[in-house]
């Protein structure tokens, strides 16, 4: 439930949701935090979860795994076929673009040789394992947004667009 707020450096705060009550076999404190999740995207937009059940070793990985590519030097990053550079894209087309590189590592995906560093050996294992572990976490997310419309729980799961959770991106911003 969001009564913890993460601050900003701006005084606002993001709501924290105890993502466990999600998890409880009583309905009531399910939707009792889904009903705070909801207030929360309703107020906010956004969220922090706390008790998400993503292991703090792979998400630990995740960032090693990430920060190991990010070094690589700016040719060697360039033959990965999910990189893209700095300057690549804008949100705002009446701005300059954008001062990050990223990586996309699509989940679950036979890719062409040469997709993944081979620098990096673990690279995609890492994100292969975020992935997993962050699918369960959006299926349970979901949920949490069926139950305060009143649907039932697996509503949104069967009609969320599974590209959503198809694509990880990394991004560092320089």
């Amino acid at each position: 439930m969001a009564k913890v707020a993460v601050e900003l450096g701006s005084g606002e705060k993001i709501p924290v949701i105890d993502f466990a009550g999600l998890t409880a076999a009583d309905l009531a404190l399910r939707k009792a935090t889904a009903t705070s999740m909801r207030e929360a995207f309703e107020d906010f937009g956004f969220i922090y979860l706390k008790n998400h059940s993503v292991p703090q070793s792979v998400v630990d990985e995740l960032f090693a795994q990430g920060i190991g590519f990010f070094s690589l030097p700016e040719a060697t990053k360039a033959e990965a076929g999910g990189y893209r550079g700095p300057g690549i894209s804008a949100l705002d087309p009446s701005k300059p673009t954008d001062v990050k590189e990223r990586f996309r590592g699509p989940y679950n995906t036979n890719l062409p040789p040469g997709y993944w560093p081979e620098q990096l050996p673990h690279f995609r294992e890492a994100i292969s394992t975020f992935h997993e572990r962050g699918l369960s976490v959006l299926r349970q997310l979901m949920h949490g947004v069926a139950l305060p419309l009143g649907l039932p729980e697996e509503f949104s799961m069967r009609h969320i667009n599974r590209r959503l959770a198809r694509c990880f991106c990394c991004t560092i911003r320089r």
